[in-house]
């Protein structure tokens, strides 16, 4: 598994959004980074390139890698409640979510030519600009 992180490339904005953001291991998690580079591409390929959709499937993702760790512990007044991570992965790919909807190219008519053929078909030119 290769990892790159450049804020310069899509891939590395994706990392940065889901704090993807190291190849160093990590003392308390003894972990590196979470995804590999081929992971991140393939978030955004099946993401059209959209880096704040390839994020939030990154998010998502997390979310049911945490479920499975997903626990409460409480021993003599000590507690360890790791039940909200999921759900804090889930919150965040909604808003990542909501990004890439804002962005989106729509399109509308701005103008047409009305036309009707004398089989009452319509002819019309509708012209229109991506907002």
């Amino acid at each position: 598994m290769s990892y790159s992180y450049s804020l310069s490339t899509s891939r590395g904005k994706v990392r940065l959004l889901i704090r993807d953001t190291t190849d160093e291991v990590v003392p308390i998690k003894g972990e590196h980074y979470v995804f590999s580079d081929a992971e991140v591409d393939a978030f955004l390929e099946l993401n059209s390139e959209d880096v704040w959709a390839a994020a939030a499937d990154g998010c998502n993702a997390l979310a049911a890698d945490e479920i499975l760790g997903a626990l409460r512990l409480k021993l003599s007044g000590f507690e360890i409640d790791r039940t909200k991570v999921p759900e804090y992965w889930n919150k965040l790919a909604e808003k990542y979510e909501k990004k890439a909807k804002e962005g989106a190219v729509v399109e509308f008519i701005d103008s047409f030519a009305y036309e009707i053929s004398e089989f009452g078909e319509d002819d019309s030119e509708y012209m229109g600009d991506p907002v």
